[in-house]
C-alpha cells in the first residue's frame, strides 16, 4: 500500500539534529574566494557529447598560456579553469571568443554561492564594429547607448566624453547567447533623421562559422550569425 502524500512528507523531513545549522565564519572561505580570482568557469554552446580531453587541449593550443592552467570537470559540461597568473586569465577573457570545434567556447568568472549543477553560461563577450554612424554620433556617449540595447558593454575604444572620427567604432559587449545577433540598429538622431548602424563581430572567421545562414531557428547556427557580420 502506497504511503500518503503526508506520512511520506514527514519521513523525509529534517531531524532537529539535521536542521540545526553549522556556521561557517567568512574567513574560512577567504582562500577559496582568492583561488576563485584566478579561475574561469568554461563550457561550449552544444548539446552533445564531446571529448573533455581533447577540448582541454584545444584550450592550451589556443590559450598558450607562459605559466601553468590546472582543470577541473564539475559536471558533464562545466570546466573550472584555474590560472595561475591571473594576467594570464585577463587576456584571454579580452581576446576571445574562442572556438572549438566550430562551437563557441563559453567563459564566466568564477561564482562561490552557486551550486556547480546550477551554473548555466548564456553569455559570450564579442567585439564589434559599428559602422555607417554619423559623424556627429560618433562620441562615447551615443555609443554606450547602441551597446546598451544589445546587452552589457564592457569597453569603448573612446575615450570618456570623447569623439573617434574613422570609417567604424569598436566596442566589447556581453551577449546573451540564446538570442540570436542583431546585424544592426535603426537609430534616431533627432533633427538630423533616422540612420542604419551596421554591426560586424570580429573574430567570427575563426569560429568557423560565418558562412551559415542567418537565423535562430536554424539547428547549426543557434546564435544567428551572418555572413555579413564578420569583421
Amino acid at each position: 500500500m502506497e504511503e500518503s502524500q503526508e506520512v511520506l512528507s514527514q519521513r523525509l523531513s529534517l531531524s532537529e539534529q539535521e536542521k540545526e545549522e553549522i556556521i561557517v565564519e567568512e574567513v574560512l572561505l577567504e582562500e577559496t574566494k582568492q583561488r576563485g580570482e584566478h579561475s574561469l568557469l568554461v563550457s561550449l554552446l552544444m548539446d552533445k557529447h564531446y571529448n573533455h580531453e581533447v577540448f582541454k587541449q584545444n584550450l592550451r593550443r589556443i590559450w598558450r598560456p607562459v605559466k601553468k592552467i590546472w582543470f577541473k570537470e564539475l559536471g558533464s559540461k562545466l570546466l573550472l579553469v584555474e590560472f595561475e597568473d591571473q594576467r594570464e586569465k585577463a587576456r584571454v577573457q579580452r581576446e576571445g571568443p574562442w572556438p572549438f570545434d566550430r562551437n563557441l567556447v563559453l567563459m564566466q568568472n568564477f561564482e562561490g554561492d552557486i551550486l556547480a549543477n546550477k551554473i548555466k553560461i548564456v553569455k559570450v563577450v564579442f567585439w564589434i564594429r559599428l559602422y555607417e554612424l554619423p559623424l556627429g554620433a560618433m562620441n562615447e556617449k551615443v555609443v554606450r547607448m547602441i551597446g546598451d540595447c544589445i546587452g552589457t558593454v564592457e569597453e569603448i575604444n573612446i575615450e570618456k566624453d570623447e569623439v573617434a572620427w574613422g570609417q567604424f567604432i569598436r566596442m566589447r559587449v556581453s551577449l546573451d547567447v540564446t538570442k540570436p545577433l542583431m546585424c544592426g540598429k535603426c537609430i534616431n538622431l533627432s533633427a538630423h533623421g533616422v540612420c542604419w548602424v551596421r554591426f560586424t563581430y570580429e573574430r567570427l572567421r575563426t569560429l568557423g562559422l560565418c558562412k551559415m545562414p542567418a537565423g535562430p531557428h536554424n539547428p547549426h547556427n543557434p546564435i544567428g550569425l551572418n555572413p555579413l557580420m564578420s569583421g
